[in-house]
């Protein structure tokens, strides 16, 4: 297994022997694995992410793998859209096993980048990023992102940010954690009303209403 590696037609079958339904033995996947990111060490980023296309059936290697590229492409300081490339797919692995907190970064730094560069494509990232934050378990400073998002967007695409705040807020999957949902509404409260539109105060009154107790829901409806 260690003298493969050193030729392209090699790259098939190492892959198979990648998977553990395939290669019970331990020690020959690891060995398959240190071969595969030799062989594609020295090639070009391109081609090294076309690669990791091959790993779609195992995406913890994927991520791994892509990963370790990651690192590498943000320390060289060039291939700026290879990089772009490597943080959208990494994203898309997390999101896809439901994993928000580990696609929080990758979004973030999709959307930085892309934004840096005056991409159409920040604003859809940003969203993207935005509904990761709201959806992860650590709720990663859900009024950072808002903060950051509307200094950038105004207009229709401000409303854009609230409506990505609404569907998650007024979800059957939140109103069913009330503890979550007031955790999460704190910290959007912190949010300074004036840069986005009305509706953001709306719906935050909607959501503490919601989330008031009884009794005060009570007094609430007896008020003149």
């Amino acid at each position: 297994m260690g003298q493969l590696g050193r030729e392209d037609a090699d790259l098939e079958c190492l892959l198979g022997r990648l998977n553990p339904t395939i290669e019970n033995n331990e020690l020959a996947r690891e060995a398959a694995w240190r071969a595969v990111c030799a062989l594609l060490s020295d090639k070009p980023p391109a081609d090294q992410i076309k690669a990791s296309e091959r790993l779609r059936d195992m995406p913890e290697l994927e991520a791994e793998y892509l990963n370790e590229l990651a690192d590498s492409l943000s320390a060289s300081n060039g291939h700026t859209r290879e990089l772009e490339t490597v943080r959208d797919r990494l994203a898309t692995i997390h999101l896809e096993r439901g994993k928000y907190a580990e696609a929080v970064p990758h979004l973030r730094d999709l959307y930085q980048l892309r934004l840096a560069r005056a991409d159409g494509g920040a604003f859809e990232s940003g969203l993207r990023w935005l509904d990761a934050a709201l959806r992860s378990p650590t709720q990663h400073d859900v009024a950072d992102v808002v903060t950051e998002l509307s200094a950038s967007f105004k207009g229709e695409q401000a409303g854009g940010i609230v409506e990505t705040v609404q569907r998650y807020l007024e979800s059957e999957e939140l109103i069913g954690e009330p503890d979550r949902a007031g955790a999460i509404l704190s910290d959007l409260q912190s949010v300074p009303a004036d840069s986005l539109p009305p509706a953001w105060g709306q719906l935050l009154q909607r959501v503490a209403d919601r989330l008031a107790p009884d009794d005060e829901k009570a007094t609430q409806d007896s008020s003149p």
